[in-house]
């Protein structure tokens, strides 16, 4: 079984045995090790430093001993040898176990472990060194082999769900995890609860509905594991971790029914699973968008897949960080409100059904997708939803782009044959335009259009959050007081067509000021209905930079190539912070400085459009799009490296960190639309495997 396959099981198992959202960060030190089936290199994991983690670990130490045992017996080894594979379990299938799950279930993820789906990941570089990395934090305490303790009987697909919250009552880690294991293996299983079993004064056995159900005290705090002595290098945690509370009950639930056995922290999830599976209460299986991620996730480069209910998963959320506060310290605790998920209006949420979302690999990298579905509302409720909150509207000014205004909501009917040609024209000649004019070698890139509808919408949905709208309402009195111009109006609304942000190398230009090899700039194009208000805006901040620095700065028009060419400069001409040019009629090209702007005006050497990696990162993206971002992590990783002190360099860690990253190509995303759906896409390519010379 390669390593990623392991790495999934043993990823999934750390989630279901958080005991809290804070003790994600606790896996650092005790998720499972990634290794081989031999004793030398078998799976091993730490045992926490203090008691305020043993919570978590208690939990895997009690399943690794167990496990173990089980595997070790030899009465058990020898029924094992004469016992025949449960056909009638070998085809479980993610449909089957969806089965199990109530219909309003805010969170399903579907984890393959199929080994043909998680071979190709050895072909890439990043993967092997993630193992690296990994193995560095783990100091061993507890082993077990994978192979012969989970691979044995595991089945090909596992599940992990958070349950309904019931009523009222806050939903909590403990109160909604499940994970679901189909087995292959009926002795193997038993041979494992046989092994629970005997611990009488721990475990307290009961049937429920046809199930039987395995609920256990796990802590094993009073008798410590000895340390085992390790060459590698301890990591220690920061010091607000190590003050996690622990405040959670050292508990285990087991279910089990032919061809399953369930886990979760409590048996209340697990009896509510079961009441599903029997019929008692409708189950989410029917569901058309399940199915299709179901469908989807049968593909032979899907890895993982995710269905999420908005609205009952936003609830859950909110009910969780609230849960998670309680387990940090205060300075942690404190920072959770500026998520911002308590602002977010659930009505607004109504007009999505459900988020799909996959991660799979492709021949460039690996993919990550979602799809929210509409509710397909009529033209009336599409208006009322839209509303003014930030999370919505943002998410629908991205997707619609200029087009979507309130009071012109987007049309959600098939678009005709006519009209998407001339979407996929307009989307090619934004491309050519932006992406012509950022040079090869661009750090990243944003591209899209309208800005003035984005910062109408951003403006909006802040100004539901009071603290935010009084910095707005102060920001842009500042503005006014100081320049005399309308922020809204004279430097944000003639923004109203394509555009593309960029970041760049260059030897010149406004940060020159804080390091001669800076080398890094900043464009800004931008496509425009009303270029008069644009010119009014520079003009006015000309001769306001002219008439408030006493003669030190001075504005001077130049040509390079037929292309007229506005700086502002010191007085001497050594230095310049910013410089525009009018590139098309319509469009306006702004910099940081005049040594910038020479390296794209009137064309940068190699355009950005024709490099093999930014066609790379963005090809297999749907099109036509919203626009794109894009980074070239060569480039970039190449500029952050030369600020970083040669000391820093030559650290350890450091040097894997260089390694790890390095093998990512490049990162890339786009949002598009379709009648039925809003979807984003992001693509991470990544260097193949270094065969070993």
């Amino acid at each position: 079984m390669k390593i990623m396959i392991k790495g999934s099981i043993t990823t999934a198992l750390g989630l279901l045995l958080c005991m809290s959202g804070a003790k994600a960060e606790e896996l650092k030190i005790t998720k499972l090790r990634l290794t081989s089936q031999s004793p030398r290199n078998s799976i091993q994991l730490s045992s926490p430093k203090n008691h305020q983690s043993q919570p978590l670990s208690d939990a895997i130490i009690f399943l690794d001993k167990k496990l173990a045992l089980a595997a070790k017996n030899q009465n058990n080894i020898v029924k094992q040898l004469n016992e025949k594979p449960n056909n009638s379990t070998t085809q479980n299938s993610a449909k089957d176990i969806a089965s199990f799950l109530p219909v309003d279930t805010p969170v399903v993820s579907f984890i393959s472990i199929k080994p043909e789906k998680w071979d190709n990941l050895t072909r890439f570089h990043l993967f092997h060194m993630a193992k690296q990395t990994i193995l560095k934090f783990m100091p061993p305490n507890v082993s077990f082999n994978y192979a012969r303790d989970i691979q044995s009987w595991l089945g090909e697909e596992i599940v992990f769900a958070f349950m309904p919250k019931v009523g009222n009552n806050p939903a909590t880690m403990e109160s909604t995890a499940v994970m679901v294991f189909p087995i292959t293996n009926d002795m193997r299983v038993e041979s494992f609860l046989n092994e629970v079993k005997k611990d009488k004064d721990k475990v307290k056995i009961r049937e429920y509905q046809g199930a039987t159900i395995f609920e256990i005290k796990t802590s094993t705090s009073a008798q410590p594991l000895p340390k085992k002595a390790t060459k590698q290098p301890v990591i220690s945690l920061p010091e607000s971790l190590n003050k996690l509370k622990s405040r959670r009950q050292n508990n285990l639930a087991i279910a089990t029914f032919p061809g399953y056995v369930v886990l979760g922290f409590d048996s209340k999830p697990l009896e509510k699973l079961i009441d599903t599976k029997n019929g008692k209460i409708a189950n989410i299986s029917a569901k058309p968008e399940l199915q299709t991620l179901i469908q989807q996730h049968q593909a032979p480069e899907v890895l993982y897949s995710m269905y999420q209910n908005p609205v009952a998963y936003m609830l859950l959320l909110q009910d969780l960080i609230k849960d998670l506060a309680q387990d940090l310290p205060a300075e942690l605790s404190s920072t959770l409100p500026l998520l911002g998920f308590d602002n977010i209006n659930l009505e607004q949420l109504k007009a999505y059904k459900s988020i799909n979302s996959y991660l799979r690999l492709q021949p460039e990298g690996m993919r990550f997708q979602a799809q929210a579905y509409m509710a397909k509302p009529t033209s009336k409720q599409k208006t009322s939803t839209l509303g003014t909150g930030v999370h919505s509207t943002v998410l629908r000014t991205l997707l619609f782009g200029s087009s979507y205004t309130e009071a012109n909501p987007p049309k959600m009917g098939a678009p005709s044959e006519k009209q998407l040609k001339s979407a996929k024209k307009a989307v090619s000649r934004r491309e050519q335009l932006m992406m012509s004019r950022m040079p090869a070698a661009t750090y990243s890139a944003i591209t899209g259009s309208n800005i003035n509808l984005y910062w109408q919408a951003l403006s909006r949905g802040f100004e539901t959050i009071p603290e935010v709208k009084k910095g707005l309402a102060d920001f842009r009195n500042f503005v006014r007081t100081t320049t005399g111009l309308d922020f809204d109006k004279d430097f944000i609304g003639w923004m109203d067509g394509e555009y593309g942000f960029f970041t760049f190398p260059t030897k010149g230009g406004l940060f020159k000021l804080f390091s001669p090899n800076a080398n890094f700039g900043v464009g800004l194009i931008v496509k425009t209905s009303n270029r008069s208000v644009a010119e009014n805006t520079l003009n006015k901040l000309e001769q306001l930079v002219k008439s408030s620095s006493n003669g030190e700065a001075t504005i001077k028009n130049s040509d390079i190539k037929g292309k007229n060419i506005t700086s502002w400069n010191d007085r001497t001409g050594s230095f310049s912070p910013f410089a525009y040019s009018w590139i098309e009629q319509d469009t306006l090209l702004l910099t940081t400085g005049f040594g910038a702007i020479t390296d794209l005006v009137p064309k940068p050497y190699v355009q950005l459009s024709d490099t093999y990696n930014f066609t790379t990162a963005t090809d297999s993206l749907p099109y036509p799009n919203q626009g794109y971002f894009y980074m070239n992590m060569g480039s970039s990783l190449s500029w952050i490296y030369g600020l970083i002190p040669q000391e820093y360099q030559k650290n350890e860690f450091f040097n894997i960190f260089k390694q790890t990253v390095g093998s990512i190509y490049s990162l890339s995303a786009t949002i598009s639309l379709t009648p039925e759906t809003e979807q984003i896409d992001m693509l991470m390519v990544l260097a193949p495997t270094r065969e070993k010379k």
